[in-house]
């Protein structure tokens, strides 16, 4: 896709999983409490607040948090450099130019691909006034190589002896980057965004009776 972007001259283009559901407004209360909009076409409103960034034209690429119970948590408005950047993004088809999507992984493929980027000292933009809603599901895509139950978290698509030396350099890499994010202690003002998260995700259930 990036390749066919650069061939037709296309500056940026977005990509976007299939399971990305709906966006929620990151708002700052009245007493300077966080909380969650709704209301509004979300999608459009997130898309088109990236695109019209002033700066946008020199990040290589830029996404949203994650709706996942700690986006309230958040105080600053956008960061920049950051690997957490994946299901919804604006590409810059130069500035990724020299960066090469590992498509051998069957998960992680979006962090890989931005700690490339970092390698390459190309700057990434995490904009928190929004964010995204994915819906989790245990089929379809990579689900088969996702949920096997051996200790390797970054599982790529090929054996390991099928793969180029800097796809295996990549692998390794990452491995250790989510072993040392995955053990990291949720902080307490966070586990309470993911209860209320969980207590909305519920209320929606009941309202639709599924």
């Amino acid at each position: 896709l990036l390749k066919r972007a650069l061939q037709q001259r296309a500056p940026f283009f977005w990509m976007c999983d299939d399971n990305v559901a709906a966006f929620v407004r990151v708002v700052v209360r009245p007493g300077g409490e966080m909380g969650r909009e709704w209301e509004g076409p979300l999608f459009r409103e997130a898309l088109m607040h990236v695109q019209s960034h002033p700066h946008i034209r020199k990040f290589g690429l830029a996404g949203f948090l994650r709706a996942n119970g700690t986006e309230v948590s958040k105080t600053a408005t956008e960061v920049h450099d950051a690997l957490s950047i994946y299901k919804v993004v604006l590409i810059n088809s130069a500035a990724c130019a020299r960066v090469q999507y590992i498509a051998a992984l069957a998960n992680f493929e979006d962090i890989a691909f931005n700690r490339e980027l970092q390698l390459e000292h190309v700057p990434t933009l995490k904009v928190q006034e929004y964010a995204f809603w994915a819906i989790q599901s245990k089929a379809g895509g990579c689900a088969e190589r996702r949920g096997a139950t051996d200790t390797q978290l970054v599982h790529p698509s090929y054996a390991m002896a099928d793969l180029s030396e800097r796809e295996r350099q990549v692998v390794v890499r990452l491995q250790a980057w989510v072993e040392e994010d995955r053990n990291k202690p949720l902080p307490q003002r966070l586990q309470r965004g993911v209860a209320e998260l969980r207590r909305c995700r519920r209320q929606a259930d009941d309202a639709t009776g599924s």
